[in-house]
């Protein structure tokens, strides 16, 4: 088990709690307010979300979602704090999995920034999408407030990469996928691509 996993297990109790706190509730709200509003008109047939941790964005996506609701995360217990039973749970790397579905809403919110290396996700995440596939990417800022969010984790011997938005941006259309919209938080920004 890597320590990224130990650290997710260990926490992952109060983690649901620990996010109503000052001033990180502020934060988490306002960046849910963001990437909800992207695509809280449409209806998606199948979706999945990758890093889904303790569901904070998990019962919005369900709601908008017809068919299969797939969630991953690579700590168990976390995946144990979504309670639905209609929901698809998957403790795994998304790489490591066998699906046969095309997905056409992805959602990656606070997961980049644990991967060094994000090629292997993406050419997964290529093969179960489809032309017109919604890929929503929380992707956090370089700046103050992320640099101590880089020290929490150093501190947990956890590693964080701040990802290059431009890199990404660049690196996605390999697979088809095309910045439609972009919105700033303070700390963060949420991208919406769409596969062409």
């Amino acid at each position: 088990m890597s320590t990224l996993q130990k650290y997710f297990n260990t926490v992952a109790e109060n983690y649901a709690k620990s996010n109503n706190f000052f001033p990180l509730r502020i934060i988490k709200n306002h960046e849910y307010n963001i990437l909800t509003k992207f695509i809280n008109k449409k209806k998606f047939s199948n979706s999945i979300e990758l890093g889904c941790g303790s569901g904070f964005y998990t019962k919005f996506i369900k709601k908008i979602t017809e068919n299969k609701f797939y969630v991953n995360d690579i700590s168990k217990k976390m995946l144990d704090q979504i309670k639905d039973n209609s929901i698809i749970k998957i403790n795994n790397k998304l790489e490591n999995c066998k699906i046969t579905y095309k997905f056409d809403l992805v959602v990656i919110a606070g997961v980049l920034e644990f991967m060094i290396n994000y090629e292997k996700l993406f050419r997964k995440i290529n093969l179960i999408t489809k032309k017109k596939t919604i890929l929503l990417i929380l992707l956090p800022k370089k700046n103050l407030f992320n640099y101590f969010y880089y020290l929490y984790y150093f501190v947990k011997n956890i590693k964080i990469k701040l990802h290059a938005a431009n890199d990404l941006i660049n690196y996605l259309k390999l697979y088809n996928f095309y910045l439609k919209y972009k919105k700033n938080s303070l700390f963060s920004v949420i991208y919406l691509f769409e596969k062409k």
